[in-house]
């Protein structure tokens, strides 16, 4: 086993990957100094920790285990959804080749890293090429519409003609504001006279008013009070009614819940799922969801009693994984379903 080969894997996890390896050196007890959390050591600090230390190879063992199960796992839920590429192919072959599963022995670790890397520089080297072109594409449209609407407007003498037109309307527009100008200046002499008039009537309108409201003002304060006692009255006999209609509501509804739980809990399947992450009981709807945090341990599990068996895959090893497969095969001829992460199942 060389060192170089597992830093080489490690720089080529995706992000879920090395999390997933953090997680598992954390659990074993694997410590870094200045980091509370492992789980929070970047990538290159791993790398040189793994590089620095020679005399450990019981640490490079673990480390390689760890990742290999990693990206065989994401590989295997890569392929189950039919998304099959050269790089996926590469990185399963590698992680089974280094953990001494591979069907050839004289395979080299080291040249299908190489051809992993050049595969990733090929793909974003496609990426660019064609980002280029479509640009290209673009570019060379807009500019043959550019040079037909201009050509059509040069063939067509259209400027010139929208500059004689805009010249006359110009001239028409001069002499409709001299004739503006002076009408306005006659009304504005004729508002002058206007407002002078204005302010003599509303003096007197402000005196009349103030004779007036003092005559009115308790008669309207009394059939105002009156109109206020009719709506609060009835305001209180709406608000009776809707009281009672809350408590027959309140009612069907509860009626409702009542007979919403007796039938999800005789016709729902009951789920047994293998995930270390806290989920509500109502998490998935239509499921009756048991959690089972882990495998073995000298616990037998009664998968005879379950419609259906899940196991979220990143959070178990892939041997544990197979034994639980085994297990469910074996004592109760039960298919296991694997899901990648919790958030990626869809119930009806």
């Amino acid at each position: 086993m060389r060192k170089e080969w597992i830093i080489r894997l490690l720089k080529t996890l995706t992000k879920e990957e090395y999390e997933q390896v953090l997680r598992n050196a954390k659990s074993q007890g694997f410590k870094v100094d200045g980091f509370k959390d492992v789980t929070k050591v970047p990538v290159a600090r791993l790398a040189a920790i793994l590089n620095n230390n020679n005399k450990n190879m019981k640490l490079h063992l673990k480390m390689l285990v760890s990742i290999a199960n990693a990206i065989i796992a994401q590989c295997e839920f890569v392929l189950e959804k039919g998304e099959e590429n050269k790089q996926v192919v590469l990185r399963d072959k590698i992680a089974r080749s280094a953990l001494h599963k591979g069907t050839d022995k004289d395979v080299s670790i080291d040249k299908m890293l190489d051809e992993l890397e050049q595969a990733k520089e090929q793909q974003a080297e496609q990426a660019v090429t064609k980002e280029q072109s479509a640009v290209k594409e673009e570019t060379k449209e807009e500019a043959k519409t550019e040079n037909r609407q201009l050509k059509r407007i040069l063939e067509s003498n259209e400027p010139q003609k929208k500059l004689e037109e805009l010249k006359q309307q110009m001239l028409e527009l001069t002499e409709t504001a001299e004739k503006l100008k002076a009408k306005n200046k006659k009304l504005d002499e004729k508002i002058i006279l206007l407002n002078m008039d204005n302010e003599d009537k509303d003096k007197t309108i402000k005196r009349l008013e103030k004779e007036l409201n003092h005559a009115k003002v308790c008669e309207e304060r009394e059939e105002e009070l009156i109109s206020l006692q009719k709506e609060f009255d009835e305001l209180k006999s709406e608000q009776a009614s809707l009281l009672e209609r809350m408590k027959e509501k309140d009612s069907e509804l509860s009626l409702v819940k009542d007979q919403l739980e007796l039938y999800q809990e005789e016709n729902s399947r009951k789920v047994l799922m293998f995930t270390k992450k806290k989920l509500a009981a109502d998490h998935f709807p239509g499921y009756r969801i048991q959690i089972a945090i882990s495998f073995g341990m000298g616990h037998r599990i009664p998968f005879e009693d379950y419609d259906e068996i899940w196991v979220i895959t990143r959070d178990f090893a892939y041997a544990t994984l197979q034994e639980i497969k085994r297990a469910a095969k074996k004592e109760a001829d039960k298919d296991v379903y694997t899901f990648y992460s919790h958030k990626v199942i869809k119930t009806v």
